[in-house]
């Protein structure tokens, strides 16, 4: 892992994958996810064991879990950089498959780690894909029905947050239809104003507004994406 300053194109290593505990092969790749701090000072980094931390500046690294098992994935922090979202699989001797991932979170500093999303439905491929809204109080993520013939039915799903802890139940926001999900998946992302969803559904981008009006299609095929403003 490591920073390169813009500027001047100087590079220095953060921290080594011995120390992340980062596997070099293809089946490691989803589990070598890391999301930088919005106070710029902490990289939040999963693995398969579990979920920690580092400090740009004294690369100091801090585990927030280690237990060998899950596979967590892609950790995002909350707008205001105390709590880290990220996908858990939990192990399922399933006909389709033997994962199903849900949505956790945890503290920045090891403690309240809780379960948003709730079960995985059996035969779907659970949860993934967590964005926080910009005031903190929402996760969206992507959700799936058990197998059908034709793939997993996926949605756009959300659940509303009040210091982290999660309120009510999780609700569909946009319904996407089925999907194999087999190589590639579609991923969502949440606007800056939580109004809309981008969705990369493998052909297009699609901007959908969450209040189930229908969405639009980018002239556009191209991945990651995230969505910011420009100041």
């Amino acid at each position: 892992l490591e920073v390169v300053d813009p500027a001047t194109g100087v590079r220095h290593v953060v921290a080594t994958c011995v120390q992340l505990a980062w596997g070099c092969d293809v089946d490691a790749e989803r589990m070598r996810s890391f999301d930088w701090s919005p106070d710029g000072v902490t990289i939040a980094y999963t693995n398969y064991r579990g979920v920690g931390t580092v400090d740009v500046r004294t690369r100091h690294l801090t585990s927030l879990f280690d237990e060998g098992a899950g596979r967590p994935a892609s950790p995002t922090w909350s707008p205001d950089g105390q709590t880290i979202a990220f996908e858990y699989g939990v192990p399922y001797q399933g006909q389709y498959v033997g994962v199903l991932r849900e949505i956790q979170s945890i503290g920045r500093d090891g403690s309240e780690r809780r379960r948003l999303s709730g079960s995985p439905e059996p035969e779907s491929i659970g949860f993934s894909s967590p964005t926080w809204s910009a005031d903190g109080t929402r996760i969206v993520y992507l959700g799936s029905d058990a197998w059908k013939d034709t793939g997993w039915a996926l949605r756009v799903m959300a659940i509303d947050l009040i210091d982290g802890a999660p309120v009510g139940s999780p609700r569909s926001l946009v319904d996407l239809g089925t999907a194999y999900c087999l190589g590639f998946c579609p991923t969502v992302t949440l606007s800056p104003d939580g109004q809309s969803v981008l969705i990369d559904d493998g052909d297009h981008l699609v901007v959908a507004p969450i209040d189930g009006t229908e969405g639009r299609s980018l002239p556009v095929n191209a991945r990651p994406m995230a969505w910011r403003p420009i100041p």
